[in-house]
């Protein structure tokens, strides 16, 4: 629920702004009366100044609110990004490492690639602007850890397991773009409408 400024006017030329807010504190009133004869209350002014207030107070708020979530979205971000970096480091353990040292969930190695790169492309898409570029990088990257494994003593480099893992990569950072343009573009019309509100 977006903060909102309501008119009330039970009186004719007189009245007031309420600027009620979305946490449930309590509302700001600024009063009006546009016969200046009856403004015994020095609170009181012209409706057109008190309008000007209410919505000052409630653009200030606002701001407030769009800055603690901006801090609150970055923190987020560094946060997976952190986790994607561990993740790939995973990965690559999990591709170039001793077999006897790795706990696999023997779904096959094409599976395994498919689903890990999936997963990880997907939830590192959100901490980097670029999905797309972000899904290009996990493709190559799958490729690589699949031609490193040929300079290892126990492992075989195979192709259609290192194009598993590109599909998942790919796979991952297309919906991870999907889901953020579907969620861009109901942040914007809430923020319209929320404007609106307060013009």
């Amino acid at each position: 629920m977006p903060i909102r400024v309501i008119k009330h006017e039970v009186v004719p030329q007189t009245g007031s702004f309420e600027v009620r807010f979305s946490d449930g504190r309590p509302s700001v009133f600024f009063y009006w009366d546009d016969m200046p004869g009856r403004r015994l209350n020095p609170e009181f002014t012209d409706s057109k100044r008190a309008l000007e207030a209410a919505k000052a107070l409630a653009r200030a708020e606002r701001d407030k609110k769009m800055k603690y979530a901006a801090n609150r979205l970055y923190r987020w971000r560094t946060f997976i990004k952190v986790c994607s970096v561990a993740s790939l480091g995973l990965i690559a353990y999990a591709a170039l490492g001793p077999p006897d040292w790795q706990l696999r969930p023997m779904l096959g190695w094409k599976t395994e690639h498919f689903l890990g790169f999936l997963t990880v492309t997907f939830i590192a898409s959100f901490a980097w602007p670029r999905a797309l570029l972000v899904g290009l990088t996990f493709m190559a990257t799958a490729g690589l850890l699949e031609a490193l494994q040929g300079l290892t003593p126990n492992r075989i480099p195979d192709l259609p397991t290192a194009l598993s893992g590109a599909g998942g990569a790919l796979l991952g950072s297309v919906a991870a773009e999907v889901f953020m343009r579907a969620r861009r573009s109901a942040a914007k019309a809430f923020a319209r409408s929320e404007r609106d509100k307060i013009k």
